[in-house]
């Protein structure tokens, strides 16, 4: 009996310092949450990452003198779909938990500044992690266009 796994190319384009981080924060917590044996596959799948990032090296923009990052890799179609749906989670948590209690708390009084922080930064994460899912949505897509 032999299994077959669909590779997908996956490539980040060019992204900041910050994506970055996120994207290798991502596989940090599915290597840390995962409770199936697919933990040494997420290990080895940001190793990846981290030689293709080596191997591009640093990317500098000439006119907004910005640097930035980018990996290409090959991944699994299905661990796409765990990064996908992985994303998606933190997202829904995020904003059950931490947005819209604060959203509900500012229909009714004023934010302090500290409220107002963690409501940007919450956000702003929310839309990294967003932009990050439709990028390996648009991944899978082209895989299964290919076909």
């Amino acid at each position: 009996m032999s299994f077959t796994i669909y590779l997908a190319v996956f490539d980040s384009g060019k992204i900041t310092l910050n994506q970055l981080t996120e994207w290798l924060g991502l596989f940090d917590m599915i290597i840390e949450l995962d409770e199936t044996d697919s933990q040494h596959d997420f290990i080895a799948l940001k190793q990846n990452v981290l030689t293709s990032v080596a191997e591009h090296g640093v990317i500098v923009d000439s006119q907004t003198h910005m640097s930035y990052y980018r990996f290409k890799i090959s991944i699994g179609n299905s661990w796409l779909r765990n990064l996908i749906s992985t994303l998606d989670e933190t997202k829904q948590a995020t904003r059950h938990s931490l947005i819209k209690p604060l959203v509900h708390k500012q229909k009714h009084q004023a934010l302090n500044r500290y409220e107002h922080a963690n409501l940007r930064r919450h956000r702003k994460n929310c839309a990294t992690r967003s932009a990050m899912q439709q990028k390996l949505s648009d991944a899978l897509l082209l895989w299964e266009f290919s076909l």
